[in-house]
């Protein structure tokens, strides 16, 4: 499995329209021009995945996943055993939003990697911090003038 040097596409994985469009704006207030794609629940965005993957040969294109845990039909943590067990979608790079730190540390200890915690209330900030975290960020992200 290799990991494209290409700009990751953000999808956004959540059923709030509301932290939807904060993630959003977090994003052009940050300046990060990225392709975002939305997915209501996790169910759709395994579905969104599994498609880019097999559009790229098997592949996983780069990825950033912002995930509410507290979704209809497949939530956060549902989401994240899918693809903890599938051999290509385990290396998507997630930032989950942490409305229940007890529940995103189980997560995270499960063998889940949770590259980074959002706080819907500091949407900006915390996307901020978590990107800066990223290692591969420079080649990640793409930045408008």
């Amino acid at each position: 499995m290799k990991l494209n040097m290409q700009a990751a596409t953000f999808l956004l994985v959540d059923d709030d329209a509301v932290g939807i469009v904060a993630v959003k704006r977090a994003l052009r207030n940050l300046k990060i021009s990225n392709e975002t794609l939305v997915a209501n629940d996790g169910r759709k965005a395994l579905e969104i995945l599994e498609a880019a993957v097999a559009q790229a040969g098997g592949n996983l294109p780069p990825f950033i996943i912002t995930l509410d845990m507290h979704m209809p039909r497949m939530n956060g943590a549902e989401f994240l055993v899918e693809i903890a067990k599938h051999p290509v979608l385990k290396s998507a790079i997630v930032l989950a939003f942490d409305s229940d730190p007890f529940e995103t540390k189980v997560c995270s200890t499960k063998e889940h990697l949770i590259a980074g915690r959002l706080c819907k209330d500091n949407t900006k900030s915390t996307l901020g911090s978590s990107l800066e975290g990223l290692e591969q960020r420079s080649t990640l992200l793409e930045y408008s003038v």
